[in-house]
């Protein structure tokens, strides 16, 4: 809530300035800094919120791929490609890059 004040004062004291004709035009250009950091105020609450939203969908995703049996590991796609692990979960058989399975594991357990 408090990001939503300082970032509607910030933009609402930039445009004041702004609309003033007698200033000099250097005064004018350097109030877009806090029009620029109003706005960034205004934005970054949901920008929080997008990352949290991002975290948790990470989390269920990695607490599935954890649940699954691994078939196969470190198997060799051809020279373009990553290398994948074979995983069986609940009869679905699901190819996941290396890397990105094991960023998915130590998520699951708490490592990150």
């Amino acid at each position: 809530m408090i990001f939503y004040v300082i970032g509607a004062i910030l933009i609402l004291g930039a445009l004041y300035f702004l609309g003033k004709r007698e200033q000099p035009t250097f005064l004018r250009i350097g109030v877009l800094i806090p029009l620029i950091v109003g706005v960034f105020f205004l934005t970054y609450p949901k920008q929080q919120e997008m990352a949290d939203k991002n975290n948790n969908k990470t989390l269920s995703e990695a607490k599935k791929i954890a649940s699954c049996k691994l078939i196969e590991e470190n198997i060799n796609n051809g020279l373009f490609q990553e290398n994948t692990n074979k995983l069986d979960c609940n009869g679905v058989i699901k190819n996941i890059p290396v890397g990105k399975y094991d960023e998915y594991i130590s998520i699951a357990n708490g490592d990150r």
